[in-house]
């Protein structure tokens, strides 16, 4: 899921950048995916809009990163 003021149609096609924490010790990757739902989102003082998405084009090894760490997020924390 992602959240953005930008309005986009159900079906598009986008490039995005996953982000990890910086207290994950995971790289950053991107990958395409498509918008398969949408709803309209107030936060505050502001609307916007929050969008599911599908990933349709996912290296194996990110795919394996990012299946990684929502099976257990606690794995990949920095040791303090």
């Amino acid at each position: 899921m992602i959240q953005t003021l930008k309005e986009m149609p159900v079906g598009t096609r986008i490039h995005i950048e996953v982000l990890f924490p910086k207290k994950v010790n995971l790289p950053n990757f991107k990958a395409e995916a498509e918008i398969i739902w949408k709803d309209i989102c107030n936060w505050d003082d502001w609307e916007g809009y929050q969008y599911g998405l599908k990933f349709i084009q996912i290296s194996r090894m990110d795919y394996w990163k990012l299946t990684q760490i929502l099976i257990d997020p606690t794995r990949f924390k920095k040791q303090i």
